[in-house]
């Protein structure tokens, strides 16, 4: 996503690790799924990262979200308020 890839730009980061930022900014667990050195040692440069209102505000309002794995299992449906 070009957005994503100008905001990452912007702050000289990745946009792995501006998601990751966005996550946490927003009060999310999040667990970053590596097997090399280099993806684990840029999973920890996040720490600093602090996305600006207007970066979180563009992020949010990014169209093409989508889950990883279904939610059909939990009680209540926390990942997106759309179905599949």
């Amino acid at each position: 996503d070009q957005t994503l890839a100008g905001i990452a730009s912007k702050h000289g980061r990745s946009t792995q690790q501006v998601l990751l930022a966005w996550g946490l900014q927003h009060g999310y667990s999040v667990i970053p799924k590596s097997v090399t050195k280099s993806r684990f040692v840029a999973n920890f440069q996040v720490d600093g990262l602090v996305l600006e209102d207007e970066d979180l505000k563009v992020l949010n309002a990014l169209p093409d979200r989508f889950k990883v794995c279904g939610d059909s299992w939990l009680p209540h449906k926390i990942f997106l308020d759309r179905p599949e």
